[in-house]
């Protein structure tokens, strides 16, 4: 619940500013990030929760179709737990490349709802370019959010 307490508004913060001061510079996507971390370090409902809450907070934020975003996240959550079951995302290069491929399967799944909303709607190719940029920063940022993790409910051990 303390991890909930921290990411929300940390998510928050992050969006007010690629919203308006980084709008047109790629920056790596760090609520996809999070959502990344909880759902291979700690599944659960709270999880879920905060995939969706952030990512309907983010398309506020970027004027997106409303819900578009918390279901790619969501989807993310769940795809990412199904994995973490067959194999661990520990080193820094599998991080890396594995918030670069869930970058790209959230593109792909926020264009398809805008699809279905708008037939016309073009392919974001800037999803390749933002895919790589997470990928670039994900060990760096998976690394703070463990360290926040373990500030904000540091885990004792009973004898």
């Amino acid at each position: 619940m303390r991890d909930f307490l921290v990411f929300l508004p940390a998510a928050v913060i992050y969006l007010i500013f690629k919203s308006t001061l980084f709008s047109t510079v790629p920056v790596p996507d760090v609520p996809l990030l999070m959502v990344f971390y909880l759902a291979y370090s700690r599944p659960g409902l709270e999880g879920v929760v905060l995939s969706f809450i952030v990512g309907y907070t983010e398309d506020v934020f970027t004027g997106g179709v409303l819900g578009s975003t918390s279901y790619a996240l969501t989807s993310v959550f769940v795809a990412v737990y199904m994995l973490s079951k067959k194999m661990h995302f520990t080193t820094p290069h599998m991080r890396a490349g594995s918030a670069a491929a869930l970058t790209v399967l959230k593109g792909v799944l926020v264009y398809t709802v805008l699809r279905y909303a708008n037939p016309e709607a073009p392919f974001l190719w800037g999803i390749l370019l933002q895919a790589a940029v997470t990928g670039a920063f994900a060990p760096a940022v998976i690394t703070g959010l463990e360290r926040l993790s373990a500030v904000v409910s540091p885990r004792t051990f009973e004898r």
